[in-house]
């Protein structure tokens, strides 16, 4: 991802999120990164069942994912 960090931040358990990590990527790119991030997250932990996931939004651009999930 050329330098590019997303976080995945343990919340509680069943409970992430992920979001732009140091250094972050330009605003616009970063809903790109972090739904690539959040797939490679998915297909890594296929035994997981997401139950919900919420896109937090600013200035038109997501910018962190909540992932609920048992």
């Amino acid at each position: 991802m050329n330098g590019v960090t997303i976080d995945r931040v343990d919340l509680a358990e069943g409970w992430v999120v992920f979001r732009a990590g140091n250094p972050p990527p330009p605003a616009e790119e970063l809903p790109h990164f972090l739904q690539k991030t959040f797939q490679g997250w998915l297909q890594r932990n296929r035994d997981l069942r997401v139950k919900t996931v919420l896109p937090i939004v600013a200035g038109g651009n997501t910018v962190a994912i909540y992932v609920w999930f048992d």
